[in-house]
């Protein structure tokens, strides 16, 4: 089973209700994938999914540079741990 990677999800969302939580790390609450595609477009950023195991599943609206960020401090993090066995 592969960890999903991090970065935008784009448009491709399968899921119709989303919690929402913006660049600064504030809840928008729950809306619709509609909404949350509108944002996205409104403020030039990017949706990245961070829960899906959540009810509904939580999704991030970021920069590029943010998520840049994200995957360069979960790539030293992951090298930064040791290997089982």
């Amino acid at each position: 089973k592969s960890k999903a990677q991090f970065g935008s999800v784009g448009r491709r969302i399968p899921y119709r209700i989303l919690h929402v939580i913006n660049q600064d790390g504030e809840s928008l609450g729950h809306m619709h994938r509609a909404e949350a595609l509108q944002l996205m477009d409104q403020h030039n950023l990017k949706l990245v999914l961070l829960r899906e195991n959540a009810d509904p599943p939580v999704y991030r609206l970021m920069t590029g540079q943010q998520i840049d960020e994200e995957q360069l401090r979960r790539a030293e993090k992951k090298k930064a741990s040791p290997k089982p066995g």
